[in-house]
């Protein structure tokens, strides 16, 4: 919905440079897509503190700079949003962020009403690329893994979401256009183009 990864990233170098630490391309790559608290625990261990100081540390830096910042919507999201509802399709949100994170943007942008569900990445006990977000979000709309389709702009969030059973198209972001996303049934320029997929008529059976 929001192009989050670039406060994150700058959230990330300005937190770990208090304490003379830059974050390597490796674990930066590793870590796209995924849960802060992931994060905290990947990284308490150079800075000598706990992953729950690391975490509520790395927030206060993450939310000032929100605050500073605003939050903004990824291209193509209101439409995104009227089609797949004009269409009669459920929606849920099933983010590797926090709840207050998400409640934020639900909020600012007004969309909130649109989805039935919301899942954070604090309502399951392991996050992307693990499954279990997308499972829960499904079994919250009492819907077939199999009968959704998953929009993600990580590979992180795609394997998730193929690990699930579900479908994904991938819409990259500016960080991650560079991922790899043949696990994704197809990849999108904006949400609105992949809405239009979503709700282009199946092919016809070759024969």
């Amino acid at each position: 919905m929001v192009d989050s990864e670039p406060m994150h990233e700058l959230a990330n170098d300005r937190y770990l440079a208090r304490f003379g630490v830059a974050i390597d391309e490796s674990l930066r790559e590793d870590m796209m897509g995924r849960r802060v608290r992931d994060l905290a625990e990947a990284i308490a261990g150079r800075l000598g503190r706990s992953p729950a100081e690391v975490l509520a540390e790395r927030e206060a830096v993450f939310w000032e700079l929100l605050e500073g910042n605003g939050v903004k919507a990824m291209p193509g999201l209101d439409q995104a949003i009227a089609m797949l509802g004009a269409a009669g399709l459920r929606l849920a949100v099933a983010t590797s962020g926090t709840r207050a994170y998400v409640d934020h943007v639900l909020d600012r942008l007004g969309i909130r009403a649109a989805f039935e569900v919301v899942v954070s990445g604090e309502d399951v006990a392991a996050g992307k690329p693990d499954p279990e977000i997308y499972l829960l979000a499904a079994e919250l709309l009492a819907a077939d893994p199999a009968d959704c389709v998953a929009l993600e702009d990580t590979f992180h969030g795609v394997a998730a979401a193929r690990a699930a059973g579900m479908h994904a198209i991938a819409i990259p972001n500016a960080l991650t256009a560079a991922m790899d996303f043949s696990g994704a049934d197809a990849v999108m320029p904006d949400l609105r183009a992949a809405a239009e997929f979503v709700l282009a008529p199946a092919s016809p059976p070759s024969s």
